[in-house]
């Protein structure tokens, strides 16, 4: 609860005020002395955090070990530093829009590495000067809400 709100950058004080709790309870649930235990207080904490009651109870009842991030840090950089569009087949409009839905639901629910694993398939698939006529694509303004 404590990192979620630290990333929305809220004080234990205005989150406590969002969930009608008080500053020390937010204290006592961050620390561990206090669990969140009842589904409706799970829910109104999420709402306030602005994450699903998945989030809350995924990071209390698993313990995911860290991995190692490098390897998909260095996949980012190299996406971001090439000047010309790979040689591979590019996605669709719809497909890049899918590929975009599925990394803003992964970062809304704080899954950062599978955001961080998203990115450079993302930025291939702008990197294309045009895309064939396809007839499901959304928009054809695929790319600025990629990048915006």
């Amino acid at each position: 609860m404590a990192v979620l709100r630290v990333r929305r950058g809220m004080s234990q004080q205005v989150l406590a005020d969002r969930i009608g709790k008080s500053k020390s309870w937010v204290d006592k649930v961050e620390r561990g002395v206090r669990t969140l235990d009842r589904l409706s207080v799970i829910e109104t904490v999420a709402r306030a955090l602005g994450v699903t009651p998945n989030v809350l109870l995924a990071q209390r009842t698993r313990a995911e070990p860290v991995t190692d991030l490098a390897p998909d840090m260095e996949s980012v950089r190299a996406a971001l530093a090439r000047h010309d569009p790979p040689e591979t087949d590019h996605p669709s409009l719809r497909q890049l829009h899918d590929q975009v839905g599925y990394a803003w639901t992964a970062y809304r629910n704080g899954h950062h590495p599978q955001v961080l694993r998203a990115l450079p398939g993302l930025l291939a698939g702008i990197r294309h000067p045009g895309h064939p006529q396809d007839p499901d694509a959304p928009t054809a303004d695929v790319r600025v809400r990629i990048l915006g």
